[in-house]
């Protein structure tokens, strides 16, 4: 029990210390903000160029980089009405990965890999709204505030204690909550990625194809749900199964328009095949999602600097 009460004063101190809480327009939550708006793009502007040349360059297709950028702006309208002044831009990587991914202050991405697996450009129009719900929730922001706390209160109660078990425990069991975070963040940029879509006009079946898709990807392996930084497709398809019924999503489903599917055929599809995708050498690891990676980087440096600024070297 004094264990336990001394990590919650620790957590309470250390909240108090890095800051307000804000009220998040686009999710409707209280949360920890380290960042300013300008803050986010600065640091999306500058990742970019990096993460652009990690997952193969731009898809040298100047038409359907046009068609990516102009599905992506569609949605990215509504997504402005919960945090304007985005500088919104949307990249066809040219990597054989399947992934998707945001950087703060709007810089989107999906990869050919991902879009080849597609049908329809309602399955384009719910991924990108997913990134974009990353964007608008300020998950990064939301997670390197979280992780300076839990990662302090980690240090700081495992030393109170004094006992090296208890602290590996401490720390052990604070990752774990920040996995939890990092799930309920993938949720919650599904559930803004349904709200963008059928606002743009889209079926939001198509974020349920999107998942069926992933699933089919994942395959059999993979780490289990408590200890993965993603909810397992099948947790995926239930939730986005049951958005679909209640409004506003249920009076879209049955919304169809035959360009959709003959669209991204001609502008994406038949263009993909056009340019080869640019192999990883062999025995390089398939990169993390970049999102993940620039929050693990930007935590590296807080904590050094926290250091520093207390004379721990």
């Amino acid at each position: 029990m004094h264990h336990r009460v001394l990590i919650l004063i620790t957590l309470a101190s250390l909240c108090l210390a890095l800051g307000g809480c804000a009220k998040n327009p686009a999710t409707g939550k209280y949360q920890l903000s380290t960042l300013s708006k300008q803050d986010e793009i600065a640091l999306g502007a500058s990742e970019m160029p990096k993460v652009t040349q990690e997952f193969g360059g731009a898809y040298p297709d100047a038409e359907a980089q046009a068609y990516v950028r102009e599905v992506g702006m569609r949605v990215a309208a509504i997504a402005e009405r919960d945090y304007p002044g985005i500088p919104w831009e949307f990249t066809l990587l040219n990597s054989d990965v399947i992934n998707a991914f945001a950087l703060p202050g709007g810089k989107v991405f999906i990869t050919t890999g991902l879009a080849s697996k597609f049908d329809s450009e309602d399955e384009l129009a719910g991924t990108l709204g997913h990134e974009c719900g990353h964007v608008t929730a300020k998950h990064t922001d939301k997670r390197m505030a979280e992780t300076s706390i839990y990662q302090g209160a980690a240090s700081v109660a495992g030393a109170a204690i004094g006992d090296q078990t208890a602290a590996t425990l401490i720390s052990t069991g604070t990752g774990i909550i920040l996995l939890k975070f990092s799930r309920g963040e993938e949720s919650e940029a599904d559930t803004l990625g349904l709200r963008y879509m059928t606002a743009a006009g889209y079926n939001p079946r198509g974020l349920l194809r999107v998942m069926e898709v992933l699933k089919a990807s994942a395959g059999s392996g993979g780490n289990p749900e408590f200890l993965s930084t993603h909810p397992l497709p099948e947790t995926r398809i239930e939730a986005v199964t049951g958005a679909l019924g209640q409004p506003p999503c249920n009076a879209a489903t049955s919304r169809t328009d035959p360009r959709w599917a003959s669209d991204y055929r001609a502008r994406l599809l038949d263009r993909l095949g056009k340019v080869a995708s640019q192999p990883r050498p062999t025995g390089q690891p398939q990169p993390s999602p970049s999102q993940q990676q620039l929050q693990e980087r930007r935590e590296v440096e807080r904590v050094q600097q926290q250091r520093r600024s207390r004379g721990g070297g």
